[in-house]
């Protein structure tokens, strides 16, 4: 019995080690507006196999699937929040640009971003007033994390998560990994 028992000890630790060993896998997800909701078939379709994930990166709409998943959320969480969320409210425009004079059209076009838009060189985001009401759509994403409303490390998710954004002065990339999960997101 002894001999047995040593030999499932022995086993534990060999898959132990070799589960160890395996490479990492790390989930990228893209943005692409209403198009970016397909992640979720393949949020079910890795879960359905089994497969590991171990970090998730994402932009703009693949920063919220990503960073819903990393927080805790199943796929099919994430698709009822998708479902069941007020879209036109969250996301609309502070003005109405087809009445906007083409002149004003252009200044926007022209000096777009020189508003603190973004993330600032500390890394922060900078919440601006401008082309969308901000407001009813991070009040909703700050809802929607509100489980992990306290964990400011992004390695410290159920699943590590990283936000890539634009730090639209320069052009220059940003990857947010502390913070609120709810403003990375939104960034």
């Amino acid at each position: 019995m002894n001999l047995i028992k040593l030999s499932i000890i022995i086993a534990l630790l060999f898959t132990s080690l070799m589960a160890q060993d395996r490479p990492k896998i790390a989930l990228v997800l893209s943005g692409g507006g209403a198009k970016g909701a397909a992640h979720v078939g393949v949020l079910k379709i890795l879960e359905k196999n089994n497969v590991p994930i171990d970090m998730i990166v994402g932009t703009s709409m693949g920063s919220f699937m990503g960073g819903m998943y990393a927080s805790g959320k199943s796929p099919q969480e994430i698709e009822d929040l998708l479902s069941s969320a007020d879209w036109k409210r969250f996301i609309t425009a502070d003005f109405n640009r087809p009445d906007m004079p083409m002149r004003r059209k252009d200044v926007d076009y022209t000096y777009q971003g020189r508003l603190g838009v973004g993330v600032n060189a500390d890394n922060e985001l900078v919440l601006p007033t401008g082309v969308l009401k901000r407001e009813p759509y991070l009040l909703e994403l700050m809802s929607m994390t509100e489980n992990v409303h306290d964990i400011k490390d992004f390695d410290k998710l159920p699943i590590p998560f990283r936000a890539v954004a634009t730090n639209i002065r320069n052009g220059n990339k940003v990857v947010l990994k502390e913070g609120s999960l709810a403003k990375s997101i939104y960034a």
